[in-house]
């Protein structure tokens, strides 16, 4: 089946022109007077017709509804949102028209409750078909590439964006989420052949220009599609998962219950699971924030505010849950906890609460102190301080003018020693582990290499072990990704330094393959991770 993003690059986007010029032509206000009138009668059928025929097939390409949601193409603007408010009259709007081009409209719809007033861009293409209302980010479609894997389209802007790593793990981690969550095989064969849509944006400021607001990434539930800079974006993959294999579920959910479950199953932006618990333990054990933060949408993007620390806690307290009541009563607490914007955002932590400790059968208090538990019981899953006893299989040995680095093989972990040569030895640097970058696609270059080491040209570096005497880190290059991580100060009682010497381990399964199969040296770096 040919990509509907395809046939936008082909048949419209191209002739996109550069800045703004005085409004001519059509008059879009008119139409999308007409289209507001219609979702105001209830008309979804009359309002469907406003968009692109092009959009209307890839939003229902893949058969994701939702719960009480009857008109999918818009669902999560500001405009559907307070369309109770415009039908009762408590809100109003009003709209700015400018021209793009020959063929693109741009409308701002501001919406005005006794609150706030909110702005929101709509955008029409005038093509063969007529004058529709399009998606934002297939302004910004032309001059791509594609490349098809088993279950995805990728459009990309140049070749130093993939990896064959990369693009295979997209394909493998998004089936087996997907059979986790209970996908069946028809399922699957459905994404084969109609394909999951995702752009491969090289910037963050791209990322942003493509959704609107600032973003690293993004499941686009209208459409059902992934825009992200990531490849693969773990995280928005599995709110892709969630959405495919879920039946009945509302647009909308307790924030922690979803986020925890992408968490869960991806990690989050830049950052695998196994990062995370450190700063949920770190948070509680502080008393910074308690686990009924997370609980309602006021304290998790309000009081909390950061992701730093909302998603590590919703992560540890999902992770309870599911080990606990198992995915299936996860899943079923997700279904119970979603609904409308209006629902979400009028429960109360109690009434989160009451839902939590009705399924479950236990206290409030019985939940949280299980949370913290298994959470302070493993902070850092797969780097900690100290090497296991035993010499184990040398499979590094090298150093600098100011100290030995060794790393050892014993019982599933790598032991690193970092030794001094002298009392005023600074150790501080990283250990660069190079491969092969793929045979298909071996033009990659890391966009976080290049953050970390801007002086050095990356050449087929696949990992690094990042240390200084406060912290370690392995990172993931061929995914862009912070893999595994150890902060001393969130580790209290712990000693990272002995002596002079820094000594830690981390899982062998940490790097896909064994670390003899690598190239290894050290590279000296300031300390800015």
């Amino acid at each position: 089946m040919k990509s509907n993003l395809a046939t936008v690059l082909i048949a419209s986007v191209l002739i996109l022109a550069l800045g703004t010029v005085q409004a001519t032509g059509r008059d879009v206000k008119a139409l999308m007077s007409s289209y507001i009138d219609a979702l105001i009668d209830e008309d979804y059928e009359g309002a469907a017709q406003f968009w692109h025929p092009q959009y209307i097939e890839t939003c229902n390409r893949l058969g994701i509804t939702y719960r009480n949601v009857p008109y999918k193409y818009d669902c999560t603007s500001p405009l559907l949102q307070n369309m109770a408010s415009i039908r009762d009259g408590s809100a109003s709007w009003t709209t700015t028209q400018t021209m793009l081009g020959p063929q693109h409209y741009k409308l701002i719809l501001k919406i005005h409750t006794p609150e706030r007033t909110v702005s929101y861009d709509y955008f029409f293409l005038d093509d063969s078909t007529g004058t529709h209302l399009i998606p934002r980010f297939w302004l910004h479609l032309n001059n791509l590439s594609v490349v098809k894997t088993r279950y995805f389209d990728v459009f990309y802007r140049n070749e130093s964006q993939l990896n064959d790593f990369a693009l295979f793990d997209l394909d493998q981690y998004t089936e087996l989420t997907l059979m986790k969550l209970g996908a069946s095989k028809k399922m699957l064969e459905t994404l084969k052949e109609q394909r999951i849509e995702y752009y491969l944006a090289v910037t963050e400021n791209e990322v942003s220009e493509l959704l609107g607001f600032s973003s690293r990434g993004m499941f686009f539930a209208p459409s059902d599609i992934i825009i992200s800079r990531y490849l693969p974006d773990y995280h928005e993959l599995a709110l892709f998962a969630l959405s495919y294999t879920q039946d009945n579920l509302g647009l909308y959910t307790a924030p922690f219950i979803r986020q925890g479950l992408a968490c869960y199953f991806g990690g989050r932006f830049g950052q695998s699971k196994e990062v995370m618990p450190q700063i949920a333990n770190f948070t509680l054990a502080n008393d910074i924030y308690d686990l009924g933060d997370v609980l309602t949408i006021g304290g998790f993007h309000t009081k909390i505010g950061s992701i730093d620390f909302s998603y590590p806690l919703s992560l540890g307290l999902v992770e309870t849950l599911t080990e606990r009541y198992n995915i299936k009563g996860t899943l079923k607490l997700l279904s119970d906890l979603s609904g409308s914007m209006t629902d979400v955002a009028g429960w109360t932590s109690d009434d989160v609460k009451a839902v939590i400790t009705g399924f479950t059968g236990k206290t409030w208090s019985e939940i949280e102190m299980f949370s913290k538990e298994k959470i302070a019981s493993d902070p850092f899953p797969n780097l900690k301080p100290g090497v296991n006893p035993g010499s184990g299989q040398t499979v590094f040995e090298s150093g600098t003018i100011d100290y030995l680095a060794r790393i050892t093989l014993n019982e599933g972990w790598y032991n690193v020693k970092l030794i001094p040569h002298s009392p005023d030895s600074k150790i501080e640097g990283a250990i660069v582990i190079k491969g092969l970058v793929g045979n298909t696609h071996n033009e990659f270059k890391s966009f976080l290499w290049n953050e970390q080491f801007p002086d050095i040209p990356y050449i087929n570096q696949l990992y690094s072990i990042r240390y200084n005497p406060d912290e370690i880190g392995v990172y993931d290059y061929l995914t862009n990704r912070l893999v595994a991580k150890y902060v001393l100060s969130f580790d209290n009682g712990n000693k990272l330094v002995n002596e002079g010497e820094i000594s830690f381990r981390f899982r062998e399964n940490t790097l896909r393959n064994h670390i003899s199969s690598y190239h290894c040296h050290i590279v000296e770096t300031p300390n800015d991770r």
